[in-house]
């Protein structure tokens, strides 16, 4: 789990604001940041299999993260995910 930049209950009602409209960028960048150094870490973490997975929100993040990083993320299970926020 990474607690990703302005989760904290701290935040501004800038960062907010800011966060609705891009959803999906810093938890996508922080989680892919936060892997890489784990695998930089740790020899037994294979970079060649990493996965991703989530449901409803976590869903949504899960497919975005393969879309966005294909060549990071090898498989991904999105289970109910909200893929249309508009909807």
């Amino acid at each position: 789990m990474c607690d990703t930049r302005g989760s904290s209950y701290k935040r501004s009602k800038k960062f907010s604001e800011y966060y609705r409209i891009n959803l999906r960028d810093y938890p996508l960048a922080d989680n892919k940041y936060m892997l890489e150094q784990l695998i930089s870490k740790n020899s037994f973490i294979d970079k060649d299999k990493i996965g991703i997975w989530g449901g409803s929100s976590g869903g949504f993040m899960a497919a975005s993260a393969i879309l966005k990083y294909p060549d990071f993320y090898k498989v991904c299970v999105s289970r109910a995910g909200q893929h249309d926020p508009a909807v």
